[in-house]
């Protein structure tokens, strides 16, 4: 005996086929956001990285003699090193010449400026070849968090909400 009526049709409704997108999407959003961390996190991982580098420059300076600087903007950050041309008594700051040190832009959405400007837009700090360095303290936003990159003689350190850590 055979029923009797319309044939049913296989395949997914729209609605079903919405569902699963959102259900994707959302998985996705939240793995992104998962692997990438908030923004106090992301603002860690790079204020660290970038303390990293900073202590590569001062290993630089002294390991070959010579002053090197880091010259920031709004865009990004720059390493330099005071060079002397023949002829010019003033000299000037040049890129420095290393592919570890290099010229590169700050990630989106990140704000970075010396708690005290440099109106002439020379280096936010500096290193020289007998150790010694021109501090700083540079201010980092990111979003709703911030953190603070202090550069003394004693070293590079990090300091989130106005408290001292510990490296």
């Amino acid at each position: 005996m055979s029923v009797v009526g319309t044939p049913r049709e296989s395949g997914f409704t729209l609605l079903e086929l919405l569902v699963v997108l959102v259900i994707i999407a959302l998985g996705a959003s939240l793995g992104m956001s998962w692997l990438q961390g908030g923004s106090e996190q992301r603002l860690q991982t790079f204020a660290q990285q970038w303390a990293d580098e900073l202590r590569m420059a001062a290993s630089h300076a002294l390991g070959q003699r010579q002053v090197v600087a880091v010259i920031g903007d709004d865009q990004g950050y720059r390493f330099v090193t005071w060079q002397h041309p023949r002829g010019d008594a003033e000299g000037r700051w040049s890129p420095l010449s290393t592919p570890l040190l290099t010229k590169d832009t700050w990630p989106t959405g990140l704000a970075v400026s010396p708690q005290t400007p440099n109106e002439d837009g020379g280096p936010w700090l500096a290193w020289w070849p007998d150790g010694e360095v021109l501090a700083t303290r540079l201010d980092m936003h990111l979003s709703d968090s911030r953190i603070v990159l202090a550069v003394d003689g004693h070293g590079i350190s990090l300091e989130p909400a106005g408290e001292a850590v510990d490296e």
